[in-house]
């Protein structure tokens, strides 16, 4: 069975990926696409070809705990460091299964796994799919976005290179964005990711 690590802590019980991803971090499965989306390359023709994908679904692994066997392992332990190496094993009393019983139940209640595995339900997503997904969460992100002051509510991106030959834009309110690929504004950046103010290019 192929198990998964959910990256960042997340403690839901799905989460979505590639197939044998070792990492997860997307609790839906549209977070994939755009994911897939967002990874740099030279051109939109190659962005194309990284689809179509299969999202699938995993769940995080349940808890299997036998009390009597945590309950042995324990007395295990006490005998050989407690108890005469050549007398007879400890014979659990009734409290001490009892006592194993309740603690199995705290650790399954408390205890998160951050391991999934595949449930074998996947989406697939075409290209055209993303780009919708895509389109959505900028509406979204433009819709709920916080009001700027009308004296400076435009952060100008000059693009230029830098020292070494890499892409970079100088921004109005003095930062340097170095970028691959493709530019910001290709890649539909309408906010400035360090004043909060609406780009212009």
């Amino acid at each position: 069975m192929s198990v998964s690590v959910s990256a960042s802590g997340e403690k839901t019980a799905r989460l979505y990926g590639l197939k044998d991803q070792d990492r997860l971090f997307a609790t839906e499965p549209q977070e994939v696409a755009l994911e897939v989306l967002d990874t740099p390359s030279n051109n939109s023709s190659q962005m194309e070809d990284a689809f179509p994908i299969k999202v699938y679904e995993y769940e995080r692994i349940p808890i299997s705990l036998d009390p009597q066997r945590v309950l042995d392992d324990v007395i295990e332990i006490l005998d050989e460091d407690y108890a005469d190496p050549d007398g007879d094993d400890t014979v659990p009393t009734e409290r001490m299964v009892e006592a194993s019983k309740r603690f199995v139940e705290v650790i399954k209640e408390e205890y998160v796994p951050t391991l999934y595995s595949p449930t074998g339900k996947f989406v697939e997503y075409s290209f055209s799919d993303a780009l919708e997904i895509s389109k959505q969460h900028f509406n979204s992100i433009e819709n709920t976005a916080p009001e700027t002051s009308e004296d400076n509510g435009v952060c100008k991106w000059n693009i230029s290179k830098n020292e070494e030959g890499e892409d970079m834009c100088l921004t109005d309110c003095g930062e340097l964005f170095v970028y691959e690929g493709l530019t910001p504004n290709e890649n539909r950046m309408r906010y400035c990711c360090y004043c909060g103010n609406k780009l212009s290019f």
